[in-house]
């Protein structure tokens, strides 16, 4: 399976100080955040930032590349969803214990890939004007 290589998303920021207009709008946040640096309004104050480059896939399991791999179009679909809801298939069907349970979960994947592959609006197509 080809997927678009998506860059890292995680960036953590250890401490980061509002602006003073800001307190009036939330005081309590702003608060917080200089309590935690323990620092004030106007200070300098050091950032990390820290790249997160851990994976976000999760693999595909077996059965359901043997599933998918039955019908082109339930193929083409699982690969476009978003990575969100692909991990939320992936979750909910690693999530069955019992082999019936696990079986019946791919059934209904299929039947929600399959769904969503023929319910789907065509992508319109910009109509040429005619030359001359």
């Amino acid at each position: 399976m080809t997927r678009a290589t998506r860059k890292p998303s995680r960036i953590t920021v250890s401490v980061v100080l509002l602006d003073p207009a800001w307190t009036k709008l939330l005081p309590g946040v702003e608060r917080l955040v200089r309590k935690a640096a323990r620092a004030d309004v106007g200070e300098v104050v050091g950032v990390a930032l820290k790249l997160d480059r851990e994976p976000r896939e999760l693999p595909v399991p077996p059965d359901l590349q043997a599933a998918l791999g039955k019908r082109r179009i339930l193929q083409r679909e699982f690969d476009g969803l978003p990575p969100g809801q692909r991990r939320q298939s992936l979750l909910y069907l690693s999530a069955a214990k019992a082999p019936e349970t696990r079986r019946k979960r791919l059934a209904r994947l299929a039947e929600v890939l399959l769904e969503r592959a023929l319910l789907r609006q065509p992508k319109p197509t910009k109509k040429r004007k005619p030359r001359g």
